[in-house]
């Protein structure tokens, strides 16, 4: 959302009848950009609170030691 305050005030100058169906589209967009984010921070919250790998991505490798030092 490049301009996000010029963005809204356009939006606010022009079309008033339509106002609440542009903001949810707006609000929609923003939470589906969002998601990815998301994912990549709970993968890091894993990594740093984890005890041992079998809870991270890193789970398929083949090590023998399982122990994490968090950070």
């Amino acid at each position: 959302m490049t301009g996000q305050v010029a963005t809204i005030q356009s939006i606010l100058d022009q079309d008033k009848d339509h106002l609440a169906d542009i903001l949810s589209q707006l609000y929609h967009r923003w939470y589906i950009q969002r998601i990815t984010k998301e994912e990549e921070w709970k993968e890091l919250r894993n990594y740093i609170f984890a005890t041992d790998t079998s809870t991270t991505s890193n789970s398929s490798l083949p090590w023998k030691n399982k122990t994490t030092i968090p950070n």
